[in-house]
């Protein structure tokens, strides 16, 4: 267990939500926080009808919800594409263009994965086990900045876009972090 991670609504538009009487989302397909029902194809999940409700509540219409690979989604953010984004959590980068509010939508904590067969080859005392190690990670993630500029140090790095294709991965690489 690495650090808290607090997953977020981030205004990106200089005008308050309550300010707006509608306003464009994007996310991230993140199971169970938000994805694409395959039944309703309406985008769902825990984060995303925390989103919903808010909003609801605040008499602020969604005109419309995206979810698209994390990267492009911070990107396209970034450059106003959305007012908001969400599943996220905080950096100096995302701080350069985003506010976030005080409470947080959930709390989770960072944890290392590893193959069952192999869990006998490696003993997490410290980042220290991780020294040579394969860890792949996904692009555009909020990693803590003490683990992340260790591993960078000390250890291979693999990024890829989504956390089901580091999973598949795991026969191949020592650690998986998610």
């Amino acid at each position: 267990m690495l650090k808290n991670l607090i997953i977020t609504l981030l205004l990106l538009s200089s005008v308050d939500a309550s300010q707006r009487d509608s306003i464009t989302l994007g996310t991230e397909d993140w199971s169970p926080f938000s994805f694409k029902d395959k039944k309703t194809q309406q985008i769902s999940g825990l984060s995303t009808e925390i989103i919903y409700e808010t909003f609801k509540r605040m008499d602020v219409k969604i005109r419309s919800n995206r979810i698209m690979p994390w990267a492009r989604t911070q990107k396209s953010g970034y450059i106003g594409k959305f007012d908001a984004i969400y599943t996220a959590s905080m950096n100096d980068t995302r701080l350069k263009y985003m506010y976030f509010p005080k409470e947080p939508i959930i709390s989770l904590k960072w944890v290392l994965f590893i193959k069952k067969e192999n869990k006998s080859k490696l003993k997490f005392d410290d980042f220290n086990s991780l020294n040579g190690k394969k860890i792949c990670l996904i692009n555009g993630y909020n990693y803590p900045k003490f683990f992340k500029k260790h591993i960078e140090k000390y250890s291979k790095i693999t990024l890829t876009s989504k956390e089901n294709l580091n999973i598949g991965k795991l026969g191949h690489f020592h650690t998986i972090l998610s």
